[in-house]
């Protein structure tokens, strides 16, 4: 499994383990989401996410919409990877 941004590289995690400590992190820090749009393409399921108390690189807390492509094989996701924008993530997932 693995985990990143779509620019990330390396991705961010590589491991259960290190993808289940980030989302920790992040609701340890007040991050909350809520799932507002599932899209299945094929093997891919795009997911919506409306993000509330996401914190930037200055600090500012905001609410964001942000977008995860879940690459599903043998009934196990095998690949997470976000996005900032929804056209970009179902872009991905229709590829």
């Amino acid at each position: 499994m693995q985990w990143g941004a779509a620019d990330a590289s390396p991705p961010t995690c590589r491991t259960r383990e290190q993808v289940l400590a980030w989302y920790q992190s992040g609701r340890d820090a007040g991050v909350r989401a809520q799932v507002c749009e599932i899209v299945v393409l094929g093997d891919r399921i795009v997911i919506g996410l409306s993000v509330v108390g996401y914190r930037d690189g200055d600090g500012n807390g905001d609410d964001r919409e942000r977008w995860q492509v879940l690459t599903v094989r043998a009934c196990r996701v095998i690949d997470i990877v976000g996005f900032d924008e929804r056209s970009d993530a179902v872009t991905a997932a229709s590829a």
